[in-house]
């Protein structure tokens, strides 16, 4: 899992506003750059053809206590003898400690952070958020 997950890495880019959150694999893969749920959609689709369980994971990265904290994407997938584990091929790193997970599901669609239905002309919508992490002792 460390080297495909380090393949998609070198394989694709990461640069934002190249695709949207309906943007499948094949685009991805066609224009070979995205942001971090591209990567871990691809991840999720060659572990998913290797016949490997792997499921879409959404949080945060901690950056430290003075940065900021980053909305993220990774990928679990279960591994024989070790249950569920985490890779994240934006980084590509294993996840640790400094990812927060908030949900869990097949896809992007699974752990939107908005979802609902807009009624009238509003047009556009904004979404913020505030995320308070700390250190715990050891």
């Amino acid at each position: 899992m460390a080297e495909l997950t380090e393949r998609i890495a070198r394989i694709l880019r990461h640069e934002k506003a190249t695709t949207s959150v309906h943007s499948d694999v094949a685009e991805v893969l066609a224009l070979k750059s995205g942001v971090c749920q591209d990567f871990a959609h691809v991840l999720i689709a060659a572990c998913r053809h290797l016949e490997i369980p792997a499921r879409y994971v959404s949080g945060y990265i901690y950056g430290g206590p003075s940065a900021g904290h980053e909305s993220h994407a990774w990928v679990e997938v279960w591994l024989q003898g070790q249950g569920w584990q985490g890779f994240d091929p934006t980084q590509p790193i294993r996840v640790g400690d400094r990812h927060v997970k908030v949900a869990v599901g097949r896809d992007y669609s699974d752990c939107a952070p908005t979802r609902g239905m807009s009624v009238g002309n509003r047009g556009r919508s904004t979404m913020e958020a505030e995320v308070k992490v700390r250190e715990a002792d050891a």
